[in-house]
């Protein structure tokens, strides 16, 4: 039988020689003494209560002029907001999530060569008038019944029975004060309060078939029949 310098038998780890050297004896020792060293009556806080009365604080209040103080010095000016919504957002940002990216500090600005038309069409005001109109038909297309459900999936348009264009011509007789490529932001807010853009009975709901149907292709856009000009009407 072979021993090794450390007292082990060849071939023995640690766990199985502990027993007879002293090993994890030793180790388990240590770990006693550092554990309950300042357990109970050892511990140099033992019996001294600090609540309630016995606080060393207790009965001392802060005065007005210290708290104002202290509220001055560790002030960093309030959570910051976003200057477009007033959203809360976290520091070292300017701009909330759906802002930061917006008109002129998208990667992709031109300059603001998007119509007013187009605008109009993608505000939120417009998908919401689309999901009532929707709403409305039961989801159902007023032509020939078709519906999402039993496997199929029909894309829905909500389709003006008045077109859009005509609505949006009339909008800018009567705004005529303003410039429709100079004063898009200012358009865009009167747009949101004109009734006839929002008006659900001026919409049905139709399948993308029945929906084109009511349509011409003049090969580079789409124009309603008996109107003489529509495009993306949908």
């Amino acid at each position: 039988m072979k021993i090794c310098k450390d007292g082990r038998i060849w071939g023995q780890n640690n766990k199985e020689a502990g027993s007879h050297l002293g090993i994890l004896g030793r180790k388990k020792c240590i770990l006693k003494d550092k554990s309950e060293w300042n357990k109970g009556k050892n511990n140099p806080m033992y019996g001294v209560h600090r609540f309630g009365k016995d606080a060393p604080m207790y009965g001392n209040h802060l005065s007005k002029e210290t708290k104002e103080k202290i509220g001055k010095a560790n002030w960093k000016g309030g959570k910051p907001c976003c200057p477009d919504c007033g959203k809360i957002i976290s520091y070292g940002s300017e701009y909330c999530r759906n802002h930061a990216y917006k008109g002129n500090r998208h990667y992709n600005w031109k300059g603001g060569i998007t119509s007013l038309e187009t605008r109009i069409r993608t505000m939120p005001e417009y998908y919401q008038w689309r999901s009532k109109v929707f709403q409305k038909d039961n989801y159902t297309c007023s032509d020939c019944g078709a519906r999402n459900g039993e496997g199929k999936h029909i894309e829905l348009n909500a389709h003006h029975i008045k077109s859009f264009r005509n609505i949006f011509i009339e909008f800018l007789n009567e705004y005529n004060q303003f410039s429709p490529c100079d004063d898009k932001g200012v358009l865009e807010r009167l747009a949101i309060k004109y009734e006839p853009f929002w008006d659900v009975d001026n919409g049905v709901t139709l399948c993308e078939k029945c929906h084109n149907e009511k349509k011409i292709f003049t090969g580079n856009q789409y124009i309603k029949i008996g109107e003489e000009k529509d495009e993306n009407d949908y």
